[in-house]
Protein backbone atom coordinates (compact mmCIF):
# COMPACT_ATOMS: atom_id res chain seq x y z
CA UNK A 1 0.00 0.00 0.00
CA UNK A 2 2.82 2.39 0.86
CA UNK A 3 4.48 1.59 -2.47
CA UNK A 4 1.24 2.39 -4.33
CA UNK A 5 0.90 5.66 -2.44
CA UNK A 6 4.49 6.62 -3.28
CA UNK A 7 3.84 5.77 -6.95
CA UNK A 8 0.67 7.89 -7.01
CA UNK A 9 2.44 10.84 -5.40
CA UNK A 10 5.24 10.48 -7.94
CA UNK A 11 2.83 10.39 -10.90
CA UNK A 12 0.89 13.37 -9.58
CA UNK A 13 4.10 15.36 -9.22
CA UNK A 14 4.99 14.55 -12.83
CA UNK A 15 1.62 15.83 -13.98
CA UNK A 16 2.58 19.23 -12.65
CA UNK A 17 4.91 21.13 -14.93
CA UNK A 18 6.64 22.55 -11.89
CA UNK A 19 8.51 19.27 -11.45
CA UNK A 20 12.24 19.95 -11.35
CA UNK A 21 14.46 18.45 -14.02
CA UNK A 22 18.19 18.39 -13.40
CA UNK A 23 20.71 18.29 -16.25
CA UNK A 24 21.82 14.79 -15.22
CA UNK A 25 18.39 13.23 -15.66
CA UNK A 26 18.41 10.81 -18.57
CA UNK A 27 14.79 9.64 -18.51
CA UNK A 28 11.62 11.67 -17.97
CA UNK A 29 7.94 10.87 -17.76
CA UNK A 30 5.42 12.60 -20.05
CA UNK A 31 1.95 12.18 -18.60
CA UNK A 32 -0.04 15.34 -19.20
CA UNK A 33 -3.68 14.36 -19.72
CA UNK A 34 -5.27 17.75 -20.32
CA UNK A 35 -2.55 19.96 -18.81
CA UNK A 36 -2.77 23.69 -19.50
CA UNK A 37 -0.43 24.73 -22.33
CA UNK A 38 1.39 27.22 -20.08
CA UNK A 39 2.37 24.36 -17.75
CA UNK A 40 3.56 22.24 -20.70
CA UNK A 41 5.67 25.19 -21.86
CA UNK A 42 7.11 25.64 -18.37
CA UNK A 43 8.11 21.97 -18.32
CA UNK A 44 9.54 22.29 -21.84
CA UNK A 45 11.63 25.23 -20.62
CA UNK A 46 12.95 23.14 -17.73
CA UNK A 47 13.86 20.26 -20.05
CA UNK A 48 15.63 22.46 -22.61
CA UNK A 49 17.10 25.02 -20.25
CA UNK A 50 15.74 27.74 -22.55
CA UNK A 51 13.65 30.77 -21.78
CA UNK A 52 10.18 30.60 -23.33
CA UNK A 53 8.68 33.75 -24.81
CA UNK A 54 5.08 33.27 -25.90
CA UNK A 55 2.49 35.60 -27.33
CA UNK A 56 -0.67 36.12 -25.27
CA UNK A 57 -2.81 33.89 -27.48
CA UNK A 58 -0.68 30.88 -26.49
CA UNK A 59 -1.79 31.20 -22.88
CA UNK A 60 -5.42 31.16 -23.99
CA UNK A 61 -4.77 28.04 -26.05
CA UNK A 62 -6.33 25.63 -23.60
CA UNK A 63 -5.15 22.19 -22.64
CA UNK A 64 -2.66 19.80 -24.19
CA UNK A 65 -3.16 16.05 -24.08
CA UNK A 66 0.22 14.33 -24.02
CA UNK A 67 0.62 10.90 -22.47
CA UNK A 68 3.56 8.58 -23.05
CA UNK A 69 3.19 5.59 -20.75
CA UNK A 70 6.87 4.74 -20.28
CA UNK A 71 9.77 7.07 -19.38
CA UNK A 72 11.64 8.41 -22.41
CA UNK A 73 15.10 9.96 -22.83
CA UNK A 74 15.11 13.69 -22.13
CA UNK A 75 15.98 14.60 -25.76
CA UNK A 76 13.12 12.45 -27.04
CA UNK A 77 10.74 14.07 -24.53
CA UNK A 78 11.73 17.50 -25.84
CA UNK A 79 11.04 16.38 -29.41
CA UNK A 80 7.69 14.84 -28.43
CA UNK A 81 6.59 18.07 -26.75
CA UNK A 82 7.67 20.09 -29.82
CA UNK A 83 5.75 17.78 -32.14
CA UNK A 84 2.68 17.96 -29.91
CA UNK A 85 2.77 21.76 -29.82
CA UNK A 86 3.10 21.94 -33.62
CA UNK A 87 0.25 19.47 -34.12
CA UNK A 88 -1.92 21.67 -31.92
CA UNK A 89 -1.18 24.78 -34.02
CA UNK A 90 1.55 26.35 -31.90
CA UNK A 91 4.67 27.38 -33.79
CA UNK A 92 8.14 27.19 -32.28
CA UNK A 93 10.79 29.69 -33.39
CA UNK A 94 14.29 29.67 -31.89
CA UNK A 95 15.85 33.03 -31.11
CA UNK A 96 19.52 32.45 -30.44
CA UNK A 97 20.81 29.72 -28.16
CA UNK A 98 18.77 30.40 -25.03
CA UNK A 99 15.38 31.68 -26.15
CA UNK A 100 12.43 30.00 -27.88
CA UNK A 101 9.44 31.96 -29.17
CA UNK A 102 6.07 30.20 -29.17
CA UNK A 103 3.18 31.62 -31.18
CA UNK A 104 -0.47 30.66 -31.15
CA UNK A 105 -2.37 29.28 -34.12
CA UNK A 106 -3.64 32.71 -35.17
CA UNK A 107 -0.13 34.18 -35.53
CA UNK A 108 2.25 33.62 -38.42
CA UNK A 109 5.78 32.68 -37.32
CA UNK A 110 7.17 34.72 -40.21
CA UNK A 111 6.65 37.77 -38.01
CA UNK A 112 8.85 36.18 -35.34
CA UNK A 113 11.96 35.92 -37.51
CA UNK A 114 12.07 32.26 -38.50
CA UNK A 115 15.45 31.04 -39.74
CA UNK A 116 16.22 30.58 -43.45
CA UNK A 117 18.10 27.50 -44.66
CA UNK A 118 19.56 26.87 -48.10
CA UNK A 119 20.72 23.28 -47.67
CA UNK A 120 18.89 20.26 -46.26
CA UNK A 121 21.98 19.38 -44.23
CA UNK A 122 21.62 22.65 -42.32
CA UNK A 123 18.04 21.98 -41.23
CA UNK A 124 17.73 21.52 -37.45
CA UNK A 125 16.89 18.14 -35.95
CA UNK A 126 14.31 19.67 -33.65
CA UNK A 127 10.73 20.35 -34.69
CA UNK A 128 10.30 24.01 -35.49
CA UNK A 129 9.01 26.25 -38.26
CA UNK A 130 11.69 27.21 -40.78
CA UNK A 131 11.99 28.69 -44.25
CA UNK A 132 13.90 26.59 -46.75
CA UNK A 133 15.16 27.81 -50.11
CA UNK A 134 14.92 24.71 -52.30
CA UNK A 135 16.83 24.72 -55.59
CA UNK A 136 15.22 22.49 -58.23
CA UNK A 137 16.91 20.68 -61.09
CA UNK A 138 14.11 19.25 -63.19
CA UNK A 139 10.70 20.19 -61.82
CA UNK A 140 8.83 23.35 -62.71
CA UNK A 141 8.53 25.45 -59.49
CA UNK A 142 4.97 26.57 -60.26
CA UNK A 143 3.75 23.04 -60.99
CA UNK A 144 5.53 21.63 -57.95
CA UNK A 145 4.00 24.33 -55.71
CA UNK A 146 0.50 23.16 -56.61
CA UNK A 147 1.40 19.54 -55.93
CA UNK A 148 3.04 20.30 -52.59
CA UNK A 149 0.19 22.54 -51.43
CA UNK A 150 -2.35 19.83 -52.17
CA UNK A 151 -0.12 17.34 -50.33
CA UNK A 152 0.18 19.65 -47.30
CA UNK A 153 -3.59 20.10 -47.11
CA UNK A 154 -4.94 21.19 -44.75
CA UNK A 155 -2.06 23.62 -44.38
CA UNK A 156 -1.16 25.20 -41.07
CA UNK A 157 -1.23 28.99 -40.67
CA UNK A 158 2.52 29.10 -41.31
CA UNK A 159 2.60 26.92 -44.44
CA UNK A 160 3.87 28.88 -47.45
CA UNK A 161 5.30 27.64 -50.74
CA UNK A 162 6.37 30.38 -53.09
CA UNK A 163 7.63 29.46 -56.57
CA UNK A 164 10.50 31.48 -58.03
CA UNK A 165 10.54 30.29 -61.66
CA UNK A 166 13.37 32.58 -62.80
CA UNK A 167 15.70 30.93 -60.26
CA UNK A 168 14.24 27.39 -60.59
CA UNK A 169 13.58 27.60 -56.83
CA UNK A 170 10.90 27.18 -54.17
CA UNK A 171 10.76 29.20 -50.97
CA UNK A 172 9.09 26.86 -48.45
CA UNK A 173 7.95 27.80 -44.94
CA UNK A 174 6.93 24.73 -42.96
CA UNK A 175 8.03 22.57 -40.04
CA UNK A 176 11.39 20.84 -40.29
CA UNK A 177 9.82 17.41 -40.65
Amino acid sequence: MARLLVSLVFLCSLALASAQVTPGDDMVQLEFPGLDVKDVLAYYGQLTGKKIVADNSVYQGGNIYLVVKEPVPKEEAIRIIEINLLLNGFSIVPDGDNIVKVLGAAKSPTMAGIPLYTTPLGLPDREQVVTYLCKLRYANPTDLTQILLSYASPAQSWTRIIPIPSAQTLLITETTS
